[in-house]
C-alpha cells in the first residue's frame, strides 16, 4: 500500500480511476491496518499519516501533529471531515469523495 500513497501511485490512480470500488471491496481485509478504510461506515481517526477514504465510509479525521505531511486521499464517494489545527500539512487528494475542512489559520492543505 505504500506505492497507493505515493506520488506516482496517486497520480496513476487519479488518471485511471484506479483500483475500482469493486477491488477494493475484496481487498477491504487487508488494507485497513495500512489506514485504507473501504465501506467501513463512520469511523473517528486522529493524526492518521496516510488515510483512504473510499465508498461507504463517512470518515471524521482530525489532525493536529506538525512533524510530517498527513496523506488524506478520498475515492469512490468516500465521506471525510477534516478537523485541522497546530500548524498541521495535508496533502489531500480527492478523487470523487467529499470533503469538509475545518482548520485554524496555522493549517496548510495541498
Amino acid at each position: 500500500m505504500w506505492l497507493f500513497f505515493s506520488p506516482q501511485g496517486r497520480e496513476f490512480c487519479a488518471e485511471n480511476d484506479f483500483p475500482s470500488l469493486d477491488m477494493f471491496r475484496g481487498m477491504a481485509g487487508h488494507v485497513m491496518p495500512y489506514g485504507v478504510y473501504v465501506d467501513s461506515g463512520h469511523v473517528d481517526v486522529t493524526n492518521p499519516g496516510n488515510i483512504a477514504v473510499i465508498g461507504d465510509t463517512d470518515a471524521v479525521i482530525t489532525i493536529d501533529d506538525n512533524e510530517r505531511v498527513h496523506k488524506v486521499i478520498l475515492m469512490h464517494g468516500g465521506k471525510a471531515r477534516v478537523v485541522a489545527s497546530d500548524y498541521a500539512v495535508i496533502l489531500l487528494v480527492n478523487i470523487g469523495g467529499e470533503v469538509e475542512i475545518n482548520k485554524d489559520n496555522t493549517v496548510v492543505i495541498l
